[in-house]
Formats: C-alpha cells, sequence, structure tokens
C-alpha cells in the first residue's frame, strides 16, 4: 500500500518507478488503478480547455492501464516474465506520468479485488447447486443461472411468505424434489439478488 504513491511520481526515474512495481508486481498497477483519478495532476479546475487536458489525460492514463492488462495476461497465460518491464511501464509509469503527478492520498484496497472474490463465490455456489440438481434438470451452468435460480427463488419463498412457519414443510419438500440442501437454499437467495431483482413471485 506504500508502493502505489511512491510507483507513480513523473518526476521519479524510470528505473525507480519499476523498482517500486516489482515489490508487488501483482498488487501495484491495481493500487495505481484504484487511485490515479485522485491524482491532483488530474484536478479538474474551472476553466474548459483545463477540464478538457485533465479528461484526455485521464483516458490516457486508463488506455495504457487497459493496455497492462492485455500484457500482464500474456505473461501469465504464457509465462512470458520478460514481458514484466513493460507491463511495469504500462500499469504505473505511463499512468504516472499523464496524471502528472504521484497519488497523495491513503491507497485504498482495490475494489477489484473485493468484486472478483465475491463472482468467484458466486461461481462457486452456482457450480455446487447445478451439481446437485443434475438428477432432476439437465441443464448447464447458465440455463441453471438464468432460468431454474429465479423459477425456484420464487417457489421455495412463496410458502414461507403466505403461511409462514406453516409453509416450512413445502419448502422442504421442494428442496428435496431437487436435491438441494438449506446451504443451497441460502445460495440461490444470494444468486437471485445478484440478478437486481428482489420480486418474490
Amino acid at each position: 500500500f506504500k508502493q502505489a504513491p511512491r510507483g507513480s511520481p513523473a518526476y521519479k526515474p524510470l528505473d525507480g518507478r519499476l523498482r517500486d512495481y516489482f515489490v508487488d508486481s501483482s498488487m501495484t498497477p491495481l493500487l495505481v488503478q484504484e487511485m490515479y483519478p485522485s491524482s491532483p495532476g488530474l484536478s479538474m479546475g474551472n476553466a474548459p480547455q483545463a477540464q478538457l487536458a485533465a479528461l484526455n489525460r485521464m483516458a490516457s492514463a486508463a488506455e495504457s492501464i487497459a493496455e497492462s492488462d492485455v500484457v500482464g495476461s500474456r505473461i501469465v497465460r504464457e509465462q512470458q516474465w520478460t514481458l514484466s518491464p513493460l507491463q511495469g511501464v504500462l500499469a504505473c509509469a505511463r499512468p504516472g506520468f499523464f496524471a502528472a503527478g504521484g497519488i497523495t492520498s491513503q491507497a485504498r484496497f482495490p475494489a477489484f479485488l473485493g468484486r472478483f472474490s465475491t463472482a468467484n463465490k458466486r461461481q462457486r455456489l452456482l457450480r455446487e447447486c447445478a451439481s446437485h440438481m443434475q438428477a432432476q434438470a439437465s441443464a448447464s451452468k447458465a440455463e441453471v443461472r438464468c432460468s431454474y435460480v429465479p423459477a425456484l427463488r420464487s417457489a421455495l419463498v412463496r410458502p414461507l411468505r403466505t403461511s409462514g412457519s406453516d409453509g416450512i414443510e413445502a419448502t422442504l419438500a421442494l428442496l428435496d424434489e431437487y436435491s438441494l440442501t438449506k446451504d443451497d437454499y441460502d445460495a440461490l437467495v444470494e444468486l437471485q439478488l445478484a440478478l437486481g431483482d428482489k420480486k418474490e413471485g
């Protein structure tokens, strides 16, 4: 977390910025990506020309970070570690140049990691539900996600909403019919909420 503010300043020699990148070549680019829009060098100001110039610099920094993602994917996929300095330039040094300064605020935990962790968790939940339902539903994970999750969630919740504790038996019977567990019920609720549809049906 200390390297991101130090790794971006435009006045710092390139080799020094690359050394900061190599302290943690997987985390430092994410920290720069998270923090570069708050750089004082990208302050908009009041004049329209200054605002346009700041937006152009921000767009250039974002494009450089996107190019570094392409290089990073190739490094991991093809083990092309000789490309690491190029990724360091694209992910850290070049955005710092366009931002015309370093990051002065406290580095924040990259939001990407939080979203990535949530996505992995939901993929695991979906995979487990689809596996348990295989005997009753010959569907792919995508079909389970798009068709079965909304329908099952509504059918499972409806008895509880309409009958309260008296509806527990109906909900359990439906879970048994699809070979689902209590954990799968919780997973279905979370997966349906992830769709942004909170209707119970």
